[in-house]
C-alpha cells in the first residue's frame, strides 16, 4: 500500500537525520574542547582563528568540483567516505594526545581534512533529502536539519564544557568517534536512491 512506502521513506528519513544528528553534535564537541586545549596550549587568539580559517578554507576549492561529485557517485557512499575520513582524523588527534606529541600545526591538517570532506558530506547529505522525502514534506524536513546545526551549536559546547573540566580532551574525543559509528551504522542500513544520469541535464 502507499502509505507503507510513505512510512518506510520517512522512517529511512528520520533514521539518516539521528544519526547526522548526533555525530554533529559530537563533532561540536571535539570542536570546543580542541579550542579550549589550544588556548591552554598557546593563550593566542591567533591559533584559535587559523584553527577555523583552516578548518573552512578547504570548502572553498572542494566547493568547485562537489557539485558534479555528488551527482555522479553514490551519495551514500560519499556520506560514508566523508564521515570516515573525519573519524580517522579524530583518531589522530586523539592518538597524539594521549601520546604527549598533539601540537597545534595538527589541529590545522584535521580542521582542513574534516573542512573539506564536510563540505561533501554536507552536499551529499542535503541533496538527498529530496530523495527520501515528498515534495509535501521537503519543509518539515529542512526545519529538522536546522536542529542538526543551529541545535548542536547550542547544545554541544554546553555539554563539552561541563566534560572537559571532568574527564579532559582525552575523554570528549572518544565521544566524538562513538557518534561517528553511529552516523555511519545509520547509513549503511539505509539504502538511498540514486538519481538516475538520464534526469540530470547533461551539455
Amino acid at each position: 500500500p502507499l502509505y507503507l512506502l510513505l512510512l518506510e521513506i520517512v522512517r529511512k528519513f528520520i533514521l539518516i537525520w539521528f544519526g547526522q544528528l548526533v555525530s554533529t553534535v559530537g563533532t561540536y564537541m571535539s570542536e570546543f574542547a580542541l579550542t579550549l586545549w589550544a588556548w591552554e596550549l598557546t593563550g593566542s587568539a591567533t591559533a584559535l582563528a587559523l584553527v577555523g580559517f583552516f578548518s573552512l578554507l578547504p570548502s572553498i576549492f572542494v566547493s568547485l568540483f562537489a557539485g558534479i561529485l555528488v551527482d555522479r557517485a553514490n551519495r551514500k557512499y560519499l556520506m560514508i567516505l566523508s564521515d570516515s575520513m573525519a573519524a580517522i582524523s579524530t583518531v589522530g588527534i586523539l592518538v597524539l594526545h594521549l601520546s604527549g606529541n598533539l601540537a597545534i600545526w595538527h589541529l590545522y591538517l584535521a580542521a582542513s581534512i574534516t573542512g573539506g570532506f564536510g563540505q561533501i558530506q554536507e552536499l551529499a547529505y542535503s541533496t538527498s533529502i529530496t530523495l527520501l522525502v515528498s515534495p509535501q514534506n521537503y519543509t518539515r524536513a529542512n526545519s529538522m536539519n536546522s536542529v542538526v546545526h543551529y541545535g548542536s551549536n547550542i547544545i554541544a559546547p554546553a555539554i563539552a564544557g561541563v566534560l572537559y573540566p571532568i574527564v579532559g580532551l582525552g575523554g570528549i574525543l572518544p565521544i566524538d568517534l562513538a557518534t561517528f559509528v553511529i552516523a555511519i551504522l545509520t547509513l549503511v542500513w539505509i539504502r538511498i536512491p540514486q538519481v538516475r544520469r538520464a534526469e540530470g541535464a547533461e551539455g
